[in-house]
């Protein structure tokens, strides 16, 4: 696997990870996807793997913020899904 501890190194792995046709998942913690959003939206646009799912780091999960899987699913789909 990657590991990736601040943005330049995450930055580095995202994209090695990502034209590694074995990887179909990457785990990235919010706080460092928050940095990385551009190259994010760059390698999922229009492909279908790898799955990017962000996930909170140690210090819990990051309020206000844009859920990535409703994105991802909106975008898949074209339906933006509400959860009460």
């Amino acid at each position: 696997g990657y590991v990736a501890e601040n943005i330049e190194s995450a930055r580095k792995a995202l994209n090695e990870a990502s034209l590694n046709p074995d990887v179909g998942l990457i785990i990235i913690t919010e706080r460092l996807a928050q940095g990385l959003r551009k190259d994010i939206s760059h390698l999922t646009e229009g492909k279908i793997t790898p799955l990017i799912v962000e996930i909170p780091d140690k210090f819990g999960p990051i309020e206000e913020k844009v859920d990535p899987i409703k994105e991802l699913i909106k975008k898949a789909v074209g339906v933006e899904i509400k959860l009460e």
